[in-house]
């Protein structure tokens, strides 16, 4: 008998399941990458559709996030009368015409030489209908409450400003402004209208802050007597009202020129009646907003206030915003 013939026929049948085998996971393999490319470039695409961040370095734009869109950022400021602290903010859009904030926000205190930052939260919503959004003869329109919650100005022991505590004594011979106590909280509205096209955009509108203070107290020191001088200052509210506005200037694909002006309030102190005011400071703000991607990006610009003596004083600020779409659209 001659077995040289069966024997490849016998081999190849023996082979066979093995071979079919590796070609059925050589295709599942390379079924499941394009699965994962093609998921993968879906999310991709799902990201660079993301909204750019609905406001300047402070001021609120006249567009909201779409529904589902998250918002973070956070950030740091570099100046030569303070510097550090992270400032964060987080939001999200709802239904294409509203959104909600989380963030802090600060105010000038001439108590303490340096600026507060007190929680707050944000609601705004868009007053234009979304099918007539994009007219360019159609103004972005809508309003913005933020409200910050009852903080600590200034607590007993906190050192005062050594510049109040000089100007105090020089206006009232024999005294000496020892320590102070005071509670703020404040609420503010914007009423926000502005164009935006492919050159840029132009927002302005008015601002009221509502602000008010109480449990204030202070300890004076009679040197002269060797005594201490114990006050309380009653609940005060004040009204500011005030205009804001603001440019966007599209550089390049990449790059956004931004510049704004605004008020903020102040809490400052009368010497010749011995209690504390509320004041507002206007705050200029100029810089870039770079995108790393369409929606990652970086704002780094320089602030200025009315209070500072010289430019010395201003301020470099750095914020990091990501913008993450979580609806899903495909």
């Amino acid at each position: 008998m001659n077995f040289r013939k069966p024997i490849p026929v016998i081999f190849s049948l023996l082979l066979l399941p093995s071979i079919c085998l590796w070609s059925a996971e050589s295709s599942t393999k390379q079924s499941k990458q394009e699965d994962r490319d093609f998921f993968q470039q879906k999310i991709l695409n799902h990201l660079n559709r993301a909204s750019h961040p609905s406001k300047f370095f402070v001021i609120p734009t006249g567009k909201v996030l779409r529904t589902m869109e998250v918002y973070a950022s956070g950030g740091s400021f570099y100046g030569e009368k303070e510097s550090g602290g992270v400032e964060g903010r987080i939001g999200l859009g709802l239904g294409n015409v509203a959104e909600i904030e989380l963030s802090s926000t600060r105010v000038e205190n001439q108590l303490t030489g340096r600026e507060s930052r007190f929680p707050s939260r944000t609601f705004k919503v868009h007053l234009v209908p979304e099918a007539m959004r994009y007219h360019w003869y159609i103004p972005q329109m809508a309003l913005q409450l933020r409200s910050a919650a009852w903080s600590e100005a200034i607590e007993q022991g906190d050192p005062v400003w050594e510049s109040l505590r000089s100007s105090f004594a020089y206006y009232n011979d024999g005294l000496r402004l020892e320590s102070l106590a005071l509670q703020t909280r404040f609420t503010t509205l914007y009423a926000i209208v502005g164009f935006e096209g492919e050159l840029g955009g132009l927002y302005g509108g008015m601002s009221l802050t509502d602000v008010r203070t109480r449990g204030g107290r202070q300890w004076i020191y009679a040197e002269e007597e060797g005594t201490m001088e114990f006050a309380e200052f009653s609940a005060r509210q004040k009204n500011i009202l005030q205009p804001f506005g603001g440019f966007i200037m599209n550089a390049n694909q990449s790059t956004q020129i931004l510049a704004e002006v605004s008020t903020i309030p102040n809490l400052d102190y009368d010497v010749r009646k011995k209690m504390p005011l509320i004041d507002y400071t206007w705050v200029g703000v100029a810089g870039i907003r770079f995108y790393m991607l369409p929606w990652l990006s970086l704002d780094t610009g320089v602030r200025y206030l009315s209070t500072f003596e010289g430019i010395a004083d201003a301020d470099i600020n750095l914020a990091v915003n990501a913008v993450l779409p979580l609806k899903k659209t495909w």
